[in-house]
């Protein structure tokens, strides 16, 4: 069943992660952010372990939810645009509509494939969702990190 108090925390993150996704940035380096988002999904599946049904398919919608994070994010990683500030001299980055929208389809692959899996129980999805964003948004990280460094060798 379908409980909203489920995704109050989520939804915060994710219209966070948005307004953040198209604002011009400077690229950090700094993993700390992606640490926590990535530690407070993995404690919320920490919790919710003794009352998940774990079995094959719970223990698979767990790990396919990890991996497309990531491929989500490295995906995800290659629609933001990344230049260096003609003023400053700093690494900037900028989101487009596409790199919301593979947000976006990312999630909601990511809480089909928890409802195919596990056969509509809402709860799988609902705990493995923040720690798919974090493996998400530290795949998009990488991607920038490495398009930042493929423009320097180029410089």
């Amino acid at each position: 069943m379908f409980n909203l108090s489920d995704y109050i925390g989520l939804i915060l993150i994710f219209l966070f992660i948005l307004m953040r996704m198209l604002r011009e940035q400077e690229l950090k380096d700094s993993f700390k952010g992606i640490a926590i988002i990535i530690v407070i999904g993995l404690y919320s599946l920490y919790k919710a372990l003794p009352s998940l049904n774990l079995n094959l398919a719970t223990i698979m919608a767990i790990i396919v939810s990890c991996a497309t994070g990531i491929g989500f994010g490295v995906l995800r990683g290659t629609t933001v645009k990344i230049y260096q500030d003609t003023n400053t001299g700093v690494w900037m980055r900028r989101g487009t509509f596409m790199t919301i929208l593979v947000f976006i389809i990312g999630i909601a692959v990511n809480e089909i494939i928890a409802h195919v899996l596990v056969h509509g129980m809402s709860s799988i999805s609902s705990v493995t969702q923040t720690l798919h964003m974090g493996l998400s948004i530290l795949g998009g990280r990488l991607v920038h990190l490495s398009k930042r460094a493929a423009a320097q060798k180029r410089l």
